[in-house]
C-alpha cells in the first residue's frame, strides 16, 4: 500500500496509481478483487484531498 500511496501523492496522481495497480494485477501480485478495492480507495481518497 505504501508504494501505491507514494505514486498517488507524489508522482502522477490517481491515474498513475491506477496504472500501477493494473500492472501488479497483470503480473499476478494481487488478484482482481484486491485491485478493484485499491483502485476504489485511491479514487475515493483523491476526491477529498
Amino acid at each position: 500500500m505504501g508504494g501505491i500511496y507514494s505514486i498517488a501523492s507524489k508522482k502522477g496522481g490517481a491515474n498513475e496509481a491506477k496504472e500501477f495497480i493494473v500492472r501488479k494485477r497483470q503480473e499476478g501480485v494481487i488478484d482482481s478483487e484486491m485491485g478493484k478495492k485499491l483502485i476504489d480507495l485511491i479514487f475515493d481518497y483523491s476526491k477529498y484531498r
